[in-house]
C-alpha cells in the first residue's frame, strides 16, 4: 500500500527533501554513508529511500519493536538491509 497509496507517497517525498534540506551530507554524492531507521515499521519509507537514493549508503539499517513488522519489512527492504527488534523505550 505504501508504493501507491497519496498519503504515503506524499509523506516520502516531504522526508526526502526535508532530509536532503537538513543533513548536509545527503546533499553531496557519498557511498560512505550509514543508515538507521528507528521505528521504521514495515519498511515503506526505507524501500522509498533506497529507490530514490540508495546509492549513497553503504549500509540501510531498520529497527522496530514489532517482529511482525519486520516480517512484512524483510519483503519489502531486501535482503540487504538489516533488521533489529528494538524498544525505543
Amino acid at each position: 500500500m505504501q508504493r501507491e497509496h497519496f498519503w504515503y507517497l506524499g509523506r516520502h517525498r516531504f522526508l526526502l527533501r526535508a532530509l536532503e534540506e537538513h543533513v548536509p551530507l545527503l546533499r553531496r554524492p557519498a557511498d560512505d554513508l550509514r543508515l538507521i531507521d528507528l521505528g521504521g515499521g514495515c519498511g515503506g519509507w526505507l524501500h522509498y529511500l533506497t529507490t530514490h537514493r540508495g546509492a549513497r549508503f553503504k549500509e540501510i539499517a531498520l529497527a522496530d519493536s514489532s517482529l511482525r513488522a519486520l516480517e512484512l519489512a524483510r519483503t519489502v527492504t531486501g535482503e540487504a538491509t538489516h533488521l533489529f527488534e528494538v524498544d525505543l523505550l
